[in-house]
């Protein structure tokens, strides 16, 4: 049995992009769209790399694009390499926020929306007019991925646990405190609100991450 090694100058990188994408979306025309090709054209990028790497390397089942056992093998060692050379890019090249036309992906809870974007977009088309600046809704399900293989460029308002992270780096821009909120004349607050009653009362959940727990209020 022969191991044949592969040289980076018998492949187009750029198809290394499309792989990624594909793996990601599982879907054709998600992964194209990402890459902004045709359907078409993105099809027939994916028959030259399953050519190349004899493999099929995606194998459509129940409209799902399945990735083969050779296809998840690869896409292991390129979810670490595209970071890095993507940083390698970036850390090359100077910023000049007057002249930059850079586009930025946000993702932020409506509450940070609400609270910071004024003031954000403002400061940014002080001192970088050109810069395009897309917001996304939060969604902390994938946030931290996201992050890491650069579909996201900021988060504003996240999860404790992403400040565990060794790869995203994070800082306080905004701080503030909780408070109760309950309609007017609750029977049950007559006489104030303890820990204890605050525990027996049913509330309201408040989950901006979509997770089981949040933030409440009184019901």
């Amino acid at each position: 049995m022969y191991n044949i090694q592969m040289k980076l100058h018998q492949l187009d990188l750029n198809l290394l992009l499309l792989f990624d994408a594909l793996y990601r979306h599982r879907s054709v025309s998600r992964a194209a769209n990402e890459v902004c090709l045709s359907q078409s054209a993105f099809s027939h990028a994916l028959a030259r790399l399953r050519t190349r790497l004899q493999d099929e390397l995606f194998i459509r089942i129940d409209n799902v694009m399945q990735p083969t056992h050779k296809a998840e093998l690869i896409a292991i060692q390129l979810g670490r390499a595209l970071p890095l050379m993507q940083q390698a890019l970036n850390e090359t090249s100077e910023f000049d926020p007057a002249t930059s036309s850079l586009e930025l992906t946000f993702t932020a809870t409506d509450f940070t929306q609400f609270s910071l974007l004024p003031k954000l977009i403002a400061a940014v088309q002080r001192q970088a007019p050109y810069l395009t600046l897309n917001v996304l809704p939060a969604a902390q399900t994938s946030a931290q991925n996201m992050l890491e293989k650069g579909e996201l460029d900021f988060v504003l308002g996240f999860s404790h646990v992403m400040q565990q992270s060794k790869t995203v780096a994070y800082q306080t821009w905004y701080t503030g405190s909780y408070c109760t909120i309950a309609r007017v004349n609750h029977p049950a607050l007559q006489d104030g609100l303890s820990l204890e009653r605050f525990l027996q009362l049913s509330h309201v959940l408040i989950a901006p991450w979509e997770r089981s727990r949040g933030l409440s209020m009184i019901a």
